[in-house]
């Protein structure tokens, strides 16, 4: 079978467009397996927050992601075997745009359990979830291969600047409710208030954003110190 197909770089939003297409068949066909679906919205995801990062966030790129959330819901609430797909995931090789769809995998897979969940905020969770690191755009490039351990003071201080810097870029589309700004500037603090980049606690911290951080956490365990998924949820707990 076809294991990789290529295009123009020009040609990746068309690309993009048919891969939704078939997302969409695939999630009206009963014969297609969940790995599949989870398969392919990683490469849509990836892809977006790909030309994101390297062609800055656009409102055409914005406007595909919502169409991909769409597509994300229908895979997290109707495949009963989404959760043994989702602890093969650690096996990808999790790269930064891998990483901001597994966070937003994870995410919406926990949001999919509360009662006040509905299509809107779903919508909102995983577009903060998507771009939830899309201020580092702004960064000095070299803190992006840099550990915090390894920064000097100056830079992280402005590396904590970045949930902000996401928030403002997110802002400038047209289309993007303050609840997706409030999420990504606030999913790096902690409900002890240990967190940045204002060191807020408790219930000033958007719920949303909460869960957000708990799954971006959760990815970094896997990503950087090679943990199994029920390794890395054991340190979380």
């Amino acid at each position: 079978g076809i294991t990789h197909l290529f295009c123009h770089l020009k040609d990746k939003i068309k690309l993009v467009k048919h891969q939704e297409h078939v997302l969409s068949k695939l999630n009206k066909s009963a014969k297609a397996s969940t790995e599949i679906k989870v398969n392919l919205l990683d490469t849509i995801s990836t892809t977006l927050i790909r030309d994101a990062f390297e062609n800055g966030l656009k409102p055409q790129t914005v406007e595909m992601a919502k169409a991909a959330t769409k597509s994300i819901y229908e895979v997290i609430s109707k495949n009963d075997d989404l959760y043994k797909t989702l602890r093969s995931l650690h096996d990808l090789d999790i790269n930064s745009f891998t990483h901001a769809y597994l966070t937003t995998l994870y995410a919406t897979s926990i949001f999919n359990f509360l009662d006040w969940n509905s299509a809107p905020v779903f919508e909102a969770l995983s577009l903060a979830a998507m771009f939830h690191d899309i201020g580092k755009l702004k960064l000095n490039k070299k803190l992006l291969t840099m550990k915090i351990e390894e920064m000097s003071p100056d830079e992280i201080k402005e590396y904590c600047t970045h949930p902000d810097l996401g928030a403002v870029i997110l802002g400038g589309i047209h289309g993007v409710g303050e609840i997706v700004q409030q999420i990504i500037s606030q999913h790096h603090e902690c409900l002890d208030g240990s967190g940045f980049p204002r060191g807020i606690k408790s219930v000033k911290i958007s719920p949303l954003a909460n869960i957000i951080g708990l799954s971006n956490r959760f990815v970094h365990y896997l990503q950087d110190e090679k943990l199994a998924p029920v390794t890395a949820l054991e340190k979380l707990l």
